[in-house]
């Protein structure tokens, strides 16, 4: 491509039209001005690809709109720099816009978040499921399946009632379409509206009757399933909604029912859907971004646990990355009254290393809930010399943390499990799902505190973090709507139903609980500071300020900015939150390179697998195409300015950025005004033409030039060269003797735009002397930063993204080396010749490590 160029601009025995000099300036002009806002491009798109790739990785908070602006930007750039390099290449280039539909119809699909449920049956066995099973049966019944059928791990029997029932109920009963017109007109802030259209939405469930193809197949699994006690067999009816457990928990979301028999299965069973359209429930979903056609609920049938003590294993502490020991919470009776707050848990924690206790604490526990012979539970309370008694055994806490480390293991990630042991003391895992870890170091230079006043300290940190804000007690479900933003929100327990104050609230401190509740594990995923077990709330004023020193428990009067601003956790689970995962999904079609592109090998538009390939390739064509194409040069002996200089070549510049140049008949080595091309000029300097005085090792190389600089030979040196020229960039087309070179080169103040590419091509040596020279410069080019390849005798280097005063160190280098090496193949007679030289002038230009 480069030898065409060249031909056709030093090949004088061909008859040119003439050309007007101000003709030719303005399509070279032209082309330039597209060249460079293709660059400009180049550069406003990498920024973008580079702010995605560090989203991605997972340390900075960033939302919906932000994703839709970074795409939007993305997709309206690339597509001008196609329009662009379309104009600058041509036609041949047209099959980008093919690539850029593909990859943008892509990344339009993951954007609409369009989910599709598999066709399933109704009803599928439990010890049928494993964990791919999790877009059937959602991830709470796939994980349950996996820790049964492949772990054999402890796990009641039961079945999944799928996400393709919930489907099907919703299509025949024509309720989808009213339900996504209702959640479409909901206004979260306005809690009174919430509430209105989740009792509509909950009523349409609730008055549906299921078709009759659903309700047999579900009575069918309970009979084949509960085949020896029908009668007397009770279940939990769980929700296993789609996206649940995973990447969100929804803890406490959704609602479980409890003692469930047979005759109660339908109505149970809608309770359950209709919960995905709760309040709390809708707000959260909502408030993540999540679509509620994507979360499709499936529903876990799973045999009751008549259960003397319950608890949630954490199989590594959740608010200090730095413990890796398991934590076992643990109460009496079921584990509604742990996850809901009502009953402050004992807890243990064990050494995942030798399973050994290395701490305890046990509560005071005064009730329980306990399942009823007929249907549902019952709160009773505990005896009085019962009630600080420990809730689990020495032997049982071991064999918990072994089932957790084993759970841990196989996921190879944090888990947060919830158990129960029978009246018989038999163990059973009910849930498993991913634990959200909490990084949180101390500040290097921490705030002295002795001075401020401390309002009162809470128990424990069941997430870290410093905030301050104004004091708002909820009591009851009524207040939620009165949560001001950044309110410290100041409960008696965490109930669930706190979650749709919880995008108000800069704090949470609750009287009652654990970090083991499901509103603190829905709290550390919004990041907010909490402290649970305050002895006395009743100290705290409504509206008063108060700072949350939630990693040491301590609770300071006033807003206390200097605290605040010393100390911000970090949290290492953003990868698995929605946003991030549709960030991470969206970069897989935007921020890699194909390999081809990554190793620069030849470049082809079917290769262009994403927007990073599609800008790799524009760049790297545009530096082809930028002169090509331009046979008018050689029908004009006019063009151009004299470069005036001790070095004997004959070279024209032809300004890019003034017109009025063509006024000027020669111009001043001294005052080149281009940075490429003064830089690749003070290299050919400092060797001059003819090489200075040799050291002694030199000497050799040195006598070979001195006696192939024939008169004849000078004189095929002394031809018109071109160099086309702005402040920044230039491409420059050299004839030494037989001998073409093109070099093209930006140096600008903005890295992305940078960039040097040089073509060497023929000789006037053989084949073989010319092949050792183009070898011997190739070495030289790489040990100096250069990516080169080499087809026979013609070799070809690029160096990209360099800062302008390495870009200017290079180009010197170039220059140095061009003089240097400009008739050597008549000296390379045999490879170890070449090699000797090769040594010599990496020595010579500084380039020897």
């Amino acid at each position: 491509m480069a030898m065409n160029f060249l031909k056709k601009i030093f090949l004088t025995h061909e008859k040119k039209p003439e050309v007007s000099t101000g003709t030719i300036i303005k399509k070279l002009k032209s082309r330039y001005c597209c060249f460079v806002d293709i660059l400009e491009y180049n550069d406003k798109i990498l920024k973008i690809i580079s702010d995605i790739e560090e989203k991605k990785q997972g340390n900075f908070l960033f939302d919906m709109n932000y994703i839709t602006n970074s795409i939007n930007k993305l997709k309206e750039n690339i597509s001008s720099v196609i329009n662009l390099f379309l104009k600058l290449g041509g036609n041949k280039y047209s099959g980008l816009n093919d690539r850029y539909k593909m990859i943008n119809s892509e990344i339009e699909n993951l954007i609409s978040g369009k989910s599709i449920i598999p066709k399933d049956s109704f009803t599928i066995p439990l010890n049928s499921i494993s964990k791919d099973k999790e877009s059937s049966v959602g991830a709470k019944c796939a994980n349950l399946g996996e820790l049964k059928s492949v772990l054999l791990l402890p796990v009641p029997d039961g079945f999944a009632i799928s996400a393709f029932a919930y489907k099907t109920f919703m299509e025949v009963s024509g309720l989808q379409e009213k339900i996504s017109g209702l959640i479409y007109n909901i206004d979260l802030k306005n809690i009174n509206d919430l509430k209105k259209i989740s009792e509509t939405l909950r009523s349409l469930i609730l008055n549906t009757k299921l078709p009759e193809n659903i309700s047999n197949e579900i009575l069918d699994s309970f009979d084949k399933i509960f085949k020896n006690n029908i009668k007397t067999t009770k279940v939990a009816m769980r929700s296993s909604a789609i996206g649940e457990d995973t990447k969100l928990s929804f803890a406490g979301q959704y609602i479980s029912i409890l003692g469930v028999t047979r005759e109660n299965l339908f109505q149970s069973y809608l309770l359950v859907l209709a919960s995905k359209f709760t309040p709390k429930a809708i707000y959260y979903y909502l408030n993540h971004n999540l679509k509620e056609t994507n979360l499709a609920m499936s529903v876990c049938c799973l045999e009751m646990v008549d259960a003397g003590r319950s608890g949630v294993i954490y199989s590594r502490n959740p608010v200090d990355s730095g413990d890796d020991s398991i934590y076992i919470n643990s109460i009496f009776g079921l584990g509604q009254y742990l996850v809901d707050g009502t009953v402050e848990p004992d807890y243990l924690v064990v050494d995942r290393n030798n399973f050994k206790i290395t701490d305890r604490y046990v509560s005071y526990k005064s009730k329980k809930l306990v399942l009823l012979p007929d249907l549902g539970t019952k709160e009773i309370n505990i005896e009085e010399n019962e009630r600080e008694l420990p809730s689990l055994n020495d032997d049982e806490a071991i064999k918990l943390a072994e089932i957790a480390l084993k759970i841990e293991n196989h996921y190879d990630k944090p888990q947060d499990i919830e158990w129960a042991i029978s009246s018989d003391g038999k163990i059973y895992i009910l849930q498993a799902r991913p634990l959200k870890i909490i990084i949180h170091e101390k500040p290097s230079n921490p705030v002295d505190t002795t001075h401020f006043t401390i309002k009162t300290k809470g128990k424990t940190t069941a997430c870290p973090g410093i905030k301050a804000g104004n004091v708002h007690f909820i009591r009851t479900q009524d207040e939620l709507d009165s949560t001001e933003p950044n309110s410290v929100i100041v409960a008696e327990s965490p109930f669930p139903g706190l979650v749709s104050a919880l995008n108000n609230a800069s704090a949470l401190l609750t009287k009652n609980g654990s970090p083991a509740s499901h509103l603190v594990t829905i709290a550390r995923e919004y990041r907010i500071p909490a402290i649970v077990g305050i002895s006395d709330i009743s100290v705290f004023i409504e509206g008063e300020p108060v700072t949350v020193d939630a990693s040491e428990c301590t609770i300071y009067e006033g807003n206390i900015e200097e605290l605040v601003n010393s100390s911000q956790p970090e949290f290492d689970y953003f990868n698995d939150e929605p946003l991030q995962i549709l960030l991470n999904n969206l970069a897989e079609f935007v921020t890699p390179l194909s390999r081809h592109f990554q190793e620069n090998t030849v470049l082809e538009i079917s290769e262009c697998r994403t927007f990073h390939d599609i800008i790799r390739f524009i760049h790297q064509k545009s530096m082809e195409e930028i002169f090509e194409n331009t046979d008018y040069l050689a029908g004009s002996n006019q063009i151009g300015i004299q470069l005036k200089s001790t070095i004997p070549l004959k070279i024209k510049i032809i300004s890019l950025d003034d017109d009025n140049s063509g006024n000027l008949k020669n111009l001043n080595e001294e005052e080149l005004p281009c940075i490429p091309l003064k830089a690749f000029w003070d290299g050919v300097l400092e060797e001059g033409w003819q090489l200075p005085p040799a050291a002694a090792d030199f000497s050799g190389f040195a006598t070979v030039m001195a006696t192939d600089m024939t008169k004849q030979k000078f004189k095929t040196d002394i031809q018109n060269s071109y160099a086309a020229i702005s402040s920044e960039f230039m491409i420059l087309n050299l004839k030494l003797g037989y001998h073409f070179t093109t070099i093209e080169s930006m140096c600008s103040s903005t890295i992305n735009k940078n960039y040097i590419k040089l073509r060497i091509k023929e000789g006037g040596a053989s084949f073989e002397r010319r092949l050792r020279r183009v070898n011997l410069i190739k070495d030289i080019l790489v040990a100096a930063g250069f990516e080169v390849t080499i087809m026979g005798d013609y070799l070809e280097a690029v160096t990209n993204y360099n800062s302008c005063m390495e870009s200017t160190r290079k180009l010197k280098i170039l220059g140095r080396l061009t003089m240097l090496t400009r008739q050597l193949d008549l000296a390379l007679k045999d490879d170890e010749e070449a090699e000797y030289y090769t040594d010599e002038l990496i020595i010579k230009l500084g380039l020897a490590n």
